[in-house]
């Protein structure tokens, strides 16, 4: 069994709709994910990054988001960091 929409109902969803549409269009870019900033030691064990916390080398961006069901990572560079957090 169906229920029947009243013409005035129907119009104001669809009125809805195209305002939701129109939103939408205003969007310059959206993603989903997490974007981290992260400070790293690298692979030279003579380094001072091994021993002193503060001289670790960074910040470096690490985006995480789903991706076929697994999760995605990627470094991104500290230019594109602010507009993908923005998208975020």
């Amino acid at each position: 069994m169906t229920k029947k929409i009243s013409a005035a109902r129907a119009q104001t969803a669809d009125k809805r709709i195209e305002q939701i549409r129109a939103a939408l269009g205003r969007f310059d870019l959206l993603c989903s994910g997490t974007l981290s900033e992260r400070m790293m030691t690298c692979g030279k064990s003579t380094c001072r990054c091994h021993t002193d916390p503060a001289a670790r080398h960074g910040p470096y961006y690490q985006w995480r988001h789903m991706r076929d069901n697994k999760i995605a990572q990627r470094y991104v560079t500290p230019e594109q960091a602010p507009v993908l957090r923005h998208a975020i």
